[in-house]
Protein backbone atom coordinates (compact mmCIF):
# COMPACT_ATOMS: atom_id res chain seq x y z
CA UNK A 1 0.00 0.00 0.00
CA UNK A 2 1.26 3.76 -0.79
CA UNK A 3 0.74 6.44 1.30
CA UNK A 4 -1.84 8.77 0.55
CA UNK A 5 -0.45 12.17 -0.47
CA UNK A 6 -1.32 15.46 0.41
CA UNK A 7 0.60 17.81 -1.58
CA UNK A 8 0.17 21.20 0.27
CA UNK A 9 0.38 21.62 4.27
CA UNK A 10 0.53 25.02 5.42
CA UNK A 11 3.07 26.10 8.19
CA UNK A 12 1.78 27.72 10.93
CA UNK A 13 5.30 29.32 12.62
CA UNK A 14 7.38 29.52 9.83
CA UNK A 15 4.35 30.75 7.02
CA UNK A 16 5.65 28.64 4.00
CA UNK A 17 3.69 26.04 1.98
CA UNK A 18 5.42 22.97 1.73
CA UNK A 19 5.71 20.04 -0.35
CA UNK A 20 6.68 16.53 2.02
CA UNK A 21 9.44 14.28 0.46
CA UNK A 22 6.95 11.25 -0.24
CA UNK A 23 7.43 8.73 -2.80
CA UNK A 24 5.23 6.14 -4.48
CA UNK A 25 5.58 3.38 -6.78
CA UNK A 26 3.82 4.15 -10.08
CA UNK A 27 2.67 1.64 -12.41
CA UNK A 28 5.90 0.77 -13.63
CA UNK A 29 7.77 0.28 -10.52
CA UNK A 30 9.42 3.80 -10.98
CA UNK A 31 8.92 6.62 -7.72
CA UNK A 32 6.85 9.42 -8.34
CA UNK A 33 8.07 12.44 -6.19
CA UNK A 34 6.93 15.25 -5.06
CA UNK A 35 9.23 18.22 -4.31
CA UNK A 36 9.58 20.89 -1.36
CA UNK A 37 9.20 24.39 -1.92
CA UNK A 38 9.91 25.81 0.92
CA UNK A 39 10.92 24.00 4.34
CA UNK A 40 12.09 24.17 7.90
CA UNK A 41 12.61 20.64 8.72
CA UNK A 42 15.33 19.26 11.96
CA UNK A 43 17.06 16.56 10.74
CA UNK A 44 19.32 14.30 13.00
CA UNK A 45 23.23 14.92 11.07
CA UNK A 46 26.21 13.08 10.47
CA UNK A 47 29.16 15.80 10.07
CA UNK A 48 32.97 16.04 10.19
CA UNK A 49 34.49 18.95 11.73
CA UNK A 50 38.19 20.02 10.75
CA UNK A 51 40.81 20.93 13.51
CA UNK A 52 40.23 24.84 11.70
CA UNK A 53 36.55 24.40 12.69
CA UNK A 54 35.28 23.48 9.11
CA UNK A 55 32.07 21.81 9.48
CA UNK A 56 31.52 18.92 6.12
CA UNK A 57 27.97 17.34 6.55
CA UNK A 58 27.73 13.77 5.06
CA UNK A 59 24.49 12.21 6.14
CA UNK A 60 20.93 13.05 7.87
CA UNK A 61 18.39 11.72 8.15
CA UNK A 62 14.82 13.17 8.74
CA UNK A 63 10.89 11.87 9.71
CA UNK A 64 8.60 12.62 6.35
CA UNK A 65 4.76 12.74 6.57
CA UNK A 66 4.08 9.56 7.38
CA UNK A 67 6.38 9.17 10.24
CA UNK A 68 8.89 7.21 8.63
CA UNK A 69 12.74 7.79 8.79
CA UNK A 70 14.68 8.78 5.67
CA UNK A 71 18.06 9.03 5.65
CA UNK A 72 20.16 11.11 2.76
CA UNK A 73 23.99 10.79 2.40
CA UNK A 74 25.33 13.25 0.53
CA UNK A 75 27.26 13.21 -2.53
CA UNK A 76 28.45 16.90 -3.18
CA UNK A 77 28.25 20.17 -1.09
CA UNK A 78 28.26 22.92 -3.97
CA UNK A 79 28.22 25.61 -1.81
CA UNK A 80 29.12 26.57 2.04
CA UNK A 81 28.63 30.06 4.05
CA UNK A 82 30.38 29.39 7.03
CA UNK A 83 32.70 32.48 7.29
CA UNK A 84 30.33 35.46 6.53
CA UNK A 85 27.31 34.46 9.11
CA UNK A 86 27.97 34.90 13.44
CA UNK A 87 24.59 32.34 13.83
CA UNK A 88 25.10 29.49 11.82
CA UNK A 89 26.61 27.98 8.67
CA UNK A 90 24.72 27.12 5.59
CA UNK A 91 25.09 24.54 3.20
CA UNK A 92 24.13 24.20 -0.62
CA UNK A 93 24.37 20.18 -1.31
CA UNK A 94 23.06 17.49 -3.86
CA UNK A 95 22.27 13.97 -2.83
CA UNK A 96 20.17 11.20 -4.82
CA UNK A 97 16.73 11.08 -3.21
CA UNK A 98 14.07 8.48 -3.99
CA UNK A 99 16.36 7.71 -6.96
CA UNK A 100 16.80 11.05 -8.72
CA UNK A 101 19.48 13.63 -7.86
CA UNK A 102 18.08 16.97 -5.98
CA UNK A 103 19.75 20.09 -4.53
CA UNK A 104 18.78 20.94 -1.63
CA UNK A 105 19.93 23.95 1.54
CA UNK A 106 21.04 23.12 4.82
CA UNK A 107 21.64 25.25 7.85
CA UNK A 108 23.30 24.83 11.17
CA UNK A 109 22.49 26.69 14.18
CA UNK A 110 25.70 28.15 16.32
CA UNK A 111 23.54 28.95 19.19
CA UNK A 112 20.96 25.87 19.43
CA UNK A 113 23.21 23.30 17.49
CA UNK A 114 20.37 22.07 15.64
CA UNK A 115 20.53 21.03 11.76
CA UNK A 116 17.67 21.84 9.63
CA UNK A 117 16.72 21.38 5.79
CA UNK A 118 15.70 24.71 4.51
CA UNK A 119 14.98 23.93 0.78
CA UNK A 120 14.51 21.61 -2.00
CA UNK A 121 15.02 21.52 -5.65
CA UNK A 122 15.55 19.94 -8.50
Amino acid sequence: DSPSLEKFTFCKHMFCVIYFICGTLNQKGGIELESILCVDIPVQMISCTDTNGTITPMRFRFRDKTGELVTITIDKILARDQDRNRVGAHFSCSACIYGRQKTFRLRYSYFSHEWRLSCLGD
